[in-house]
């Protein structure tokens, strides 16, 4: 028991690798799985408020740009493609257009009435119509660039127009025409008309009505289209007024790609509640595996409930996903390399300001001002405690720390945080029983921008302010937390009252606040905390310190020289470290015989590496030279879906990895498009275990989660 919860914890770390084998995100001349954490590089960066499509494209094309932080019109796209220096990323989003259905009204409440309008739309044709086609169709509530997402993995699925399957489904479950008017009656005899309602202020909501529409008409329901106030009808989708279908989109997971809210935003436990479960879904099998994901403590147990989860929510339809769209960002590549997607934030991601460096011709990899477009002010408010309603919208600027950050791969790194250890009373008698213990060993060598040192006391107070401090947005988060309290320096203890696996993700993702300041505040303080930087000092820790501000036009950051992951610049071309390739992931008929796995291995003279079938090592050396071939032979014959992964290690620690995915399959010929990429969950698991397993070979990394 006690090893197996240390594992869930220590996967926290790895479970980013499952979004690299999948391919998501993509990253563009940029950080790779392994690759270094020091940063940032930039010697500032600059958000300018531009407005319009146009002023962009010509601010990007006149060199006064470096990135658009918007998504433009793909009718812009082939000027910029054309332009030199000037290239367009395409980055699935953690997001989705959606058609919600009222599950508490009748006949809505039928699940076939749900799954035949499913099957009837043409998911599709409107990906290739909605977002001006930068999107791909999507069945699962929780997007494809999630590790956990079951998307394309069930034997159906709704992208094609079936209207002979609605159709049977509808028959079966009692909808027919009594009355021989051409549309169907519901179960019960009596006549219904599904109102469909779409935002007026977007040609993709009303392009997906059309969609709607055409389906539902297609096997027989008489329904009609409202093309209205989008915000109208989402305030009665909020607080669960009368719609019938109404078309939204939804971001989930606006800060990380956790599944915690899969066990609110569904359960009949929800139904009635304000912003949460706006179908008012009930389902006692679903609300069985909420329970599982919110209260196991172990990875594995996890990731089966989030499976099961979205396998009842696929059948039941509670609502129905149509796409997910692409971050489509413009960026300009003559002064800067190292631009890094993420499916939170796309380009103009928190990575790319981290770890983007001025290309040597131009007198890099040290200094330079990165120039960002912004949609909104970033400069209007610097209260990072911001409403709900604003967090939606604003990006966190790098001005503050957190105990774990979210990797441009998804995998979660520690930051501020060098171990944590998690017990219960399983593992540890002193802890109460159905208490967490967390114990956190922070790094000694963080300051603040005062000078201050930021220590496991501002670790501590930090999030017993959030607790305390009335109405604080980040208090729900910590209502379990018992006791938070500093041991040293560099370690804290934390004990919540309840055993969850996501207690662990609730302290890693909240900033680190200087106590210094924030007594002087006070609990009641927060929401008029109003930091007027740089005319006023605001104390921070992050990469990055505000250095200029103009209302409206321009925020400019400068670097934090003392910052504690900054890379020294007199050795900054001292070091080059290994990377990993390999070729598209494989397909194969059972008894194809022996073949082959191939890496190319870069930069690695004299390291080690390790060649894994599973989770069973096959193989290792040494490479002997600065680049070389690595092969793994390949002779399984059964069925199944195996990994195949390399580790390199450098003799100074450093490591890098890469995993290609075999499928031996009965037979290749007359089936469906080769989904390489789609991987069983459960092997998803195991590859993390795994891979997890090997990076802490020789350490304490699953006893104590360090690295």
């Amino acid at each position: 028991m006690y090893r197996s919860k240390k594992l869930a914890y220590v996967l926290l770390l790895v479970i980013g690798l499952h979004l690299v084998v999948m391919g998501f995100p993509r990253t563009i001349d940029g950080l790779q799985s392994g690759t270094e954490l020091a940063g940032p590089y930039l010697g500032g960066v600059e958000y300018h408020v531009i407005e319009g499509d146009q002023s962009l494209v010509e601010s990007i094309l006149d060199n006064e740009l470096d990135l658009i932080d918007d998504i433009l019109p793909e009718s812009y796209f082939e000027t910029l493609e054309q332009a030199d220096d000037v290239e367009v990323s395409r980055n699935l989003q953690n997001s989705y257009g959606v058609f919600v259905i009222n599950c508490g009204k009748y006949p809505l409440n039928i699940t076939a009435f749900r799954r035949a309008a499913a099957f009837a739309l043409d998911k599709t044709g409107l990906s290739e119509v909605a977002r001006d086609g930068q999107c791909e169709p999507l069945d699962s509530c929780v997007p494809k660039i999630n590790p956990l997402s079951i998307e394309g993995t069930l034997d159906y699925s709704y992208y094609d127009q079936q209207l002979d399957r609605a159709t049977a489904i509808l028959d079966a479950a009692g909808f027919h025409d009594i009355d021989s008017d051409g549309f169907r009656e519901a179960p019960d005899g009596s006549r219904f008309q599904p109102l469909i309602e779409v935002a007026m202020s977007s040609q993709t909501a009303i392009d997906a009505g059309q969609f709607m529409l055409q389906a539902l008409h297609s096997v027989g329901i008489d329904a009609h289209l409202e093309i209205t106030d989008y915000y109208e009808y989402l305030t009665r989708l909020y607080y669960h007024g009368d719609f019938e279908i109404a078309f939204t989109s939804m971001n989930q997971g606006q800060r990380d790609l956790s599944l915690e809210w899969l066990a609110f935003d569904y359960t009949s436990l929800y139904t009635g509640t304000e912003r949460l479960n706006a179908p008012n879904f009930s389902n006692a099998t679903y609300d069985y595996w909420a329970e599982k994901l919110l209260y196991s403590v172990d990875y594995e147990d996890i990731a089966e409930a989030a499976t099961k989860l979205q396998e009842i929510w696929i059948y039941e339809s509670p609502s129905i996903v149509c796409y997910e769209p692409y971050f489509c960002n413009a960026y300009r590549t003559d002064r800067f390399t190292g631009f890094v997607s993420t499916p939170i934030e796309g380009l103009a991601s928190w990575w790319t300001n981290y770890h983007v460096q001025l290309k040597e011709n131009a007198g890099g990899p040290f200094g330079g001002t990165l120039r960002i477009s912004s949609t909104y002010d970033r400069g209007e408010n610097f209260n990072i405690f911001g409403l709900e309603e604003e967090l939606e919208y604003r990006t966190p600027l790098p001005l503050y720390d957190t105990l774990v950050m979210n990797g441009p791969d998804g995998r979660d790194i520690p930051w501020l945080a060098k171990s944590i250890t998690a017990e219960t009373h399983a593992d540890n008698p002193q802890v109460t029983e159905g208490y967490t213990r967390f114990r956190v060993e922070i790094v000694d060598n963080a300051t603040w921008t005062d000078g201050t040192p930021l220590t496991a006391q501002d670790v501590s107070f930090s999030f017993n302010y959030y607790r305390d401090a009335p109405g604080h947005p980040n208090g729900p988060a910590l209502s379990d937390l018992r006791a938070c309290y500093a041991m040293t320096n560099t370690s804290l203890t934390l004990e919540f009252e309840t055993e969850s696996y996501w207690h662990v993700h609730t302290i890693n993702r909240l900033p680190i606040i200087p106590k210094h300041v924030f007594v002087d505040i006070g609990l009641d303080g927060w929401s008029d905390w109003s930091p007027d930087p740089p005319e006023e000092t605001m104390v921070t820790s992050g990469p990055f310190n505000v250095s200029s501000y103009v209302p409206n036009e321009v925020l400019e950051l400068q670097n934090n020289p003392d910052y504690f992951r900054r890379p020294s610049e007199s050795d900054s071309n001292s070091v080059v470290h290994p990377s990993v390739s390999s070729s598209d992931d494989v397909v194969l008929p059972a008894g194809y015989g022996e073949t082959t796995v191939n890496w190319t291995v870069t930069n690695a003279s004299g390291s080690e590496y390790s060649l894994y079938l599973n989770s069973s090592q096959v193989s290792g050396g040494i490479i002997s030279s600065g680049t070389a071939e690595v092969r793994m032979p390949f002779n399984q014959s059964q069925p199944g879906v195996y990994n195949c992964t390399i580790c390199v290690r450098t003799s100074d620690g450093f490591s890098c990895s890469d995993t290609v995915w075999v499928r031996v399959e009965d037979s290749i010929l007359g089936q469906g498009p080769e989904l390489h990429w789609i991987l069983n969950p459960v092997s998803l698991a195991v590859t993390a275990i795994a891979v997890a397993i090997i990076f802490v070979v020789g350490s304490k990394l699953i006893r104590e989660m360090g690295v």
